[in-house]
């Protein structure tokens, strides 16, 4: 058996035992499946699908990403606060 077939070989058992992985992470596109993987690296899977759809319905491709302002979304959700901070990492006031 030469190196190919051996990696055909592996690839096929791995394919049998395993024929699809669901993933864990709420998600429409690869956009934002990667978000959430991006979120994910900051906490649990199962606290990531409870924000990415806040997130989501106002930001859910780049260019809506890129003018989306967390602040003002605190203002309607202050609750949030504590777990935007732990996710992103930014140092942001409660708004009054």
């Amino acid at each position: 058996m030469n190196k190919s077939e051996k990696v055909q070989f592996v690839i096929d058992t791995l394919e049998e035992f395993y024929p699809e992985i669901p993933i864990p992470l709420d998600h429409k596109d690869p956009y934002t499946l990667l978000i959430a993987v991006l979120l994910s690296a900051q906490c649990t899977d199962v606290r990531v699908n409870k924000i990415t759809p806040l997130l989501f319905a106002k930001a859910d491709n780049p260019f809506d990403m890129v003018k989306f302002s967390l602040k003002n979304t605190m203002a309607k959700y202050p609750n949030l606060l504590k777990v935007w901070r732990s996710f992103l990492l930014l140092d942001i006031k409660q708004p009054a």
